[in-house]
C-alpha cells in the first residue's frame, strides 16, 4: 500500500529547475582546470583552478575573482617548481584566501602546500609540507575565529 501511494505521487512530482544567472566560458588554447569555488560576502564567486605554465607537466595554481554578474574582477596565478595540483579554496575572516594544494611531478615525491592570499590576490605567504605526501591529498578548514587547521 505504501509503495503504491508513493508511486503515485512520483507521478504528480513536479522536477526542480535551475535558471542559470550568468555563465562564464574562457577561451584559452593552454590547458587548464577548476578545483573548488566560494562565493563571496558581496554575492561574488572567487574559484581555484589550474594553468599551464612552461612545460608540458607545470601546472600553476590559479585563483580567479568574478563579480556577482559574471565579470572577471582580477587573476591571479602563483607560481612553484613542478606541478600544482589545487584542492581547497576557503575564505578568511578578512576577505582574504586560504589555498590548499599538492606540489610535485608523477612519479616523484609530492608535497603538500598552503597559499594564504589577500583579499586582492596577492601573495601574504606560503607553508609546505616538510614530509612527502603518501596519498597526494590535502585539505584546509577554517572556523569562526579565524583559526585554520591544515590536513
Amino acid at each position: 500500500m505504501l509503495s503504491g501511494v508513493l508511486l503515485l505521487l512520483s507521478f504528480n512530482a513536479l522536477p526542480q529547475t535551475l535558471e542559470t544567472e550568468w555563465e562564464k566560458q574562457f577561451s584559452l588554447k593552454i590547458p587548464h582546470l577548476f578545483a573548488d569555488v566560494i562565493q563571496n560576502e558581496d554575492g561574488g564567486y572567487t574559484v581555484l583552478g589550474a594553468i599551464q605554465k612552461g612545460g608540458l607537466n607545470h601546472f600553476d595554481l590559479w585563483l580567479i575573482r568574478f563579480s556577482a554578474s559574471g565579470d572577471t574582477l582580477w587573476s591571479q596565478t602563483f607560481s612553484n617548481d613542478g606541478c600544482d595540483t589545487p584542492f581547497r579554496l576557503m575564505p578568511g575572516p578578512d576577505g582574504s584566501f586560504l589555498i590548499a594544494a599538492v606540489n610535485g611531478l608523477p612519479g616523484e615525491p609530492q608535497h603538500a602546500w598552503v597559499i594564504h592570499a589577500g583579499a586582492d590576490g596577492a601573495e601574504i605567504w606560503r607553508k609546505t609540507s616538510e614530509r612527502k605526501l603518501a596519498v597526494s591529498r590535502t585539505d584546509i578548514a577554517v572556523d569562526t575565529d579565524g583559526n585554520w587547521w591544515w590536513m
